[in-house]
């Protein structure tokens, strides 16, 4: 059981992580006293570095002997959003099937704690963890919410996003990609109130830059780097990619407000912001988790525009429960099934042959630098043969996959 905690120390407030050997029903405010030791993250500690250092905690404690936990008289308004997640994760844990349970607290939360190995897995080979990872895409649904109900009123717009930008943020507990969608958010929403243009990229800067001056740390967070990288991406790459995708000799016209037009559109943009983020982020995922997924955009295709809706039905299941238990089960009950649906689609595409490579294989290593070759290359040149670049990255990913096969039943020692 881990809780997150302060240790208060020669006047200092320290944020610690405590490892304990039994579950313990904490609330905020509570007290743990005991003896502990500690572990230094950084490095210099017992062990290698750890991640937590990223999210500003340089110690993890480690009970010694019999621990008391005192609870507290109040909860203090500090609290409160810890509260509120608390509270949001024992309301669907009551709504919520078993099996949905666990999505939908990380699609809301960004809670993994109740997804199983198997889906995680899924998610990681299809290529859609990014959907679990509370982020922009959470942000911008719930300020669409916003701005549906407050419509085209600009001081009100403003006057109620802001806090509800960073109440989501800290009940989300301030992760690197929902606190950088915040703060980009929030300054689209002071641009629109002072009637000024809004520029994407600089917002972007702007969010690293604040985060770091809060957290220099944050820096070497996996989430920070792929969060910012993914927006990179797309502010560089998804625009050229749609342009080329609704070129009319390869799509047909896009133009007009036909049903055939709009989803023409949908697949040129769901393509191009799918493409265009993997350019950036597939070098971290090969480095950190040491695998690619080769099915991603099929993927994304097939559920990513489930997520918008599963997660404005898991809010509205938790808003209506407040009416009574009852029709909020009902409602927990109808959303389950696109949920079902999408880790359905996950497990299935994930079982494909060859959903994903893996870098253990230094062949698939000089494939991924070759292909980023290509890449550099092919944005040098003024003509752009799109096709015969991405046809010389796949014959040479089945090159290296041929020579990862073939290496292993050439071992002398498996010959003899």
């Amino acid at each position: 059981c881990a809780v997150s905690a302060n240790l208060a120390r020669d006047n200092r407030i320290y944020h610690v992580i405590v490892y304990l050997r039994e579950v313990i029903s904490c609330r905020p405010g509570d007290k743990l006293n005991g003896n502990f030791y500690f572990r230094f993250t950084a490095t210099g500690g017992a062990k290698d570095p750890s991640y937590h250092r990223g999210d500003g905690v340089f110690l993890l404690a480690y009970p010694e002997g019999e621990i008391t936990h005192v609870r507290a008289d109040a909860v203090k308004r500090q609290y409160y959003p810890q509260m509120i997640r608390m509270q949001l994760i024992q309301r669907i844990e009551a709504l919520f099937p078993k099996d949905a349970a666990a999505f939908a607290k990380a699609l809301l939360l960004g809670d993994r704690s109740g997804i199983d190995y198997e889906t995680n897995t899924a998610f990681k080979v299809s290529g859609i963890s990014h959907i679990v990872a509370v982020s922009g895409l959470h942000v911008s649904i719930l300020m669409s919410f916003a701005a549906l109900f407050l419509g085209k009123r600009r001081v009100l717009l403003f006057a109620i996003g802001i806090p509800t930008l960073a109440l989501f943020a800290s009940v989300t507990g301030f992760t690197p990609s929902v606190t950088r969608a915040c703060i980009m958010q929030a300054l689209f929403l002071t641009a629109l109130l002072f009637k000024k243009e809004y520029d994407p990229p600089t917002a972007l800067g702007a969010a690293a830059l604040i985060m770091l001056i809060v957290n220099p740390m944050a820096i070497i967070s996996v989430s920070f780097q792929l969060s910012f990288a993914c927006m990179s991406g797309i502010f560089l790459f998804s625009g050229r990619i749609y342009a080329w995708i609704t070129n009319e000799k390869r799509l047909g016209s896009g133009k007009g407000k036909s049903i055939i037009a709009k989803l023409k559109r949908w697949f040129a943009s769901s393509v191009s912001i799918s493409l265009a983020a993997s350019v950036m982020t597939t070098p971290l995922v090969a480095v950190y988790f040491g695998a690619i997924s080769l099915v991603s955009v099929l993927t994304n295709l097939l559920v990513l525009w489930l997520v918008s809706y599963i997660f404005s039905a898991v809010i509205l299941t938790c808003g209506v429960s407040l009416f009574g238990l009852s029709a909020g089960r009902i409602a927990a009950w109808l959303t389950a099934y696109p949920i079902r649906l999408l880790l359905g689609t996950s497990k299935l595409i994930a079982s494909f042959p060859l959903a994903a490579v893996y870098t253990e294989s230094i062949y698939i290593i000089i494939w991924l630098a070759f292909s980023y070759m290509l890449l550099a290359v092919f944005l040098c040149m003024k003509k752009k043969p799109v096709l015969i670049f991405s046809c010389l990255s796949a014959v040479s990913l089945c090159l290296c996959l041929g020579f990862s096969w073939i290496e292993p039943l050439m071992d002398p020692c498996r010959l003899t």
